[in-house]
């Protein structure tokens, strides 16, 4: 009556289903494959701009550093870097391309600093008129212009940094 019997094989009550080698290699390159795409998704953000929070200052440095030497320059040299770190300021800034343009160009372009309010618009285009006519004159040393050129070019700065929208993390 109770004989003993051997134990069964339990393959036969195990449910599943078999994968072949290819199958475990893809479930491998997934597995490593979403990580990837997860790390490389979540460093892509749009991160603040390193040069938008320093080219305001950096702008108003380059400016004062001409003050101490008006005497020395021309009108048409200080005009020329002068324009060149107003441009530079707007294309590092409000990704213009003003600064790869000439006047005429700048002037002419419909869409030139929209992104700009009315008001600084109004502002900045006859200082960057005055820079391009000052620029191709006969060259001569004038320190009040001069002064009064880079001051100009100060407020306005600031007025344009006062007016550009910020990205607040």
């Amino acid at each position: 009556m109770s004989t003993l019997h051997d134990i069964p094989d339990p393959e036969g009550f195990l449910p599943g289903i078999e994968i072949s080698w290819w199958g475990w290699v893809l479930l491998g390159m997934l597995c490593a494959l979403i990580p990837c795409i997860l790390i490389r998704f979540l460093s892509s953000r749009s991160d603040p701009d390193p040069f938008d929070d320093c080219s305001f200052s950096d702008s108003r440095v380059a400016l004062k550093q001409f003050l101490p030497h008006l005497k020395d320059l021309s009108l048409a040299e200080v005009s020329a870097n002068v324009s060149l770190i107003l441009r530079d300021y707007l294309a590092k800034t409000f990704k213009d391309q003003a600064l790869y343009e000439t006047h005429e160009e700048f002037i002419l372009r419909s869409n030139a600093l929209q992104d700009l309010p009315h008001g600084a618009r109004a502002r900045l285009l006859p200082l960057l008129s005055t820079l391009a006519n000052a620029k191709y004159t006969p060259s001569r040393i004038d320190p009040a212009a001069c002064e009064r050129i880079i001051e100009d070019s100060l407020e306005i700065l600031q007025g344009l940094e006062s007016t550009r929208k910020r990205s607040i993390a």
